[in-house]
């Protein structure tokens, strides 16, 4: 997960955007940095990325950046687009939430120098225990179990907002590669 890229985006950071949204990400609060993340993610390449369908429709439940275990969840309110044939929610798109959702914890780290693109995925582990049908919100509980200079380990829940029962899990580790030029 990156910000859009520029031939700027060394220069100011995250969003290769104005010092505002810079400002925001290094020094707002966690709801800002969540928030500007969010737009950031929606906003990227002029609306013809295939995450801008689904981004927009993640909402924040609670923020929890001073917990031993620092961690956001997020409701997503499950449409026919995000499903299979059968009906139930497609195991890639359930993937896909994780690995935005479970990234964006990072956003408490990022500092100049560090985390500053929220790094790059090096694995992703899901585990799939019940059907999500069109209709249903889920809630995606994300933590980050670990953070150092280069390595993360973040861990996410999906349960269904009805009956609280677990959908899925997942394991996801992240590398921070720093931020790059574009050549």
């Amino acid at each position: 997960m990156s910000g859009p890229k520029n031939k700027d985006t060394k220069k100011t950071g995250a969003t290769g955007n104005n010092g505002r949204n810079n400002n925001i990400l290094y020094h707002g609060t966690a709801e800002q940095k969540i928030d500007a993340w969010l737009h950031v993610i929606a906003q990227d390449s002029n609306g013809k990325n295939w995450m801008t369908d689904w981004v927009p429709l993640l909402r924040v439940c609670s923020i929890r950046p001073n917990d031993p275990r620092p961690g956001v969840t997020f409701a997503f309110t499950v449409q026919r687009e995000h499903c299979n044939n059968m009906g139930t929610m497609h195991g890639g798109c359930t993937a896909s939430i994780f690995d935005v959702c479970t990234t964006l914890p990072v956003a408490f780290f990022l500092a100049p120098g560090s985390w500053e693109m929220l790094g790059v995925t090096r694995t992703l582990n899901v585990s799939y225990m019940l059907p999500v049908f069109v209709g249903d919100e889920v809630l995606i509980e994300c933590e980050v179990l670990q953070i150092g200079k280069k390595l993360a380990a973040l861990r996410g829940v999906m349960r269904r907002k009805g009956d609280r029962a677990i959908v899925a899990t997942c394991e996801h580790g992240k590398y921070d590669a720093g931020l790059k030029p574009k050549a």
